[in-house]
């Protein structure tokens, strides 16, 4: 669940690139400003998301500086329908809310995992995470199942997913 807004003026150019592991560290802040403790990931799982050999990395840094405000990080996965991406986490910094960071993100590593084969998306969000439900529905994402205690004892999570277009069209 996100965090109260603080206030911050829109950065004027925004950066997208591949994650460096020099970017640990700002990428786990992010995190812990992002999200409530039971949804936060360690230090040590938040490294070998990104590094895992299946993962798409990025991040946005905004006004040409290597201040990141942004990050996603989705893995490949064979399924008996095909390879599908899973957005394992999409943070933005609360203050760039509303300034498509998020939507650039999701948008580039939706690319990303295309050229890598991916023909689909599926994520999960927290059922009270109403800021995150809107986004991903306005991002086209369907909304599948309802899963009971997927977060924890109590904390169900919607499944959503989204076809992805073949990458000689994108």
């Amino acid at each position: 669940m996100k965090t109260p807004l603080m206030s911050q003026s829109v950065p004027a150019a925004v950066t997208l690139r591949p994650y460096r592991r020099s970017d640990l560290q700002a990428i786990v802040e992010l995190d812990r400003i992002c999200f409530f403790p039971p949804f936060r990931f360690s230090k040590q799982s938040m490294s070998e998301f990104v590094q895992a050999r299946n993962a798409i990395s990025l991040v946005a840094c905004g006004d040409g500086t290597t201040r990141v405000i942004g990050f996603v990080i989705i893995h490949l996965a064979a399924h008996s329908d095909g390879i599908h991406g899973y957005v394992v986490t999409l943070d933005v910094n609360p203050a760039y809310t509303g300034c498509r960071i998020g939507s650039k993100l999701l948008d580039r590593g939706e690319r990303d995992a295309a050229r890598a084969g991916a023909t689909r998306m599926d994520l999960h969000v927290h059922t009270e995470n109403t800021g995150a439900i809107a986004f991903y529905d306005k991002q086209h994402y369907q909304p599948e199942n309802r899963l009971e205690s997927f977060y924890g004892l109590g904390r169900d999570a919607f499944s959503y997913s989204k076809s992805l277009e073949r990458p000689d069209t994108l």
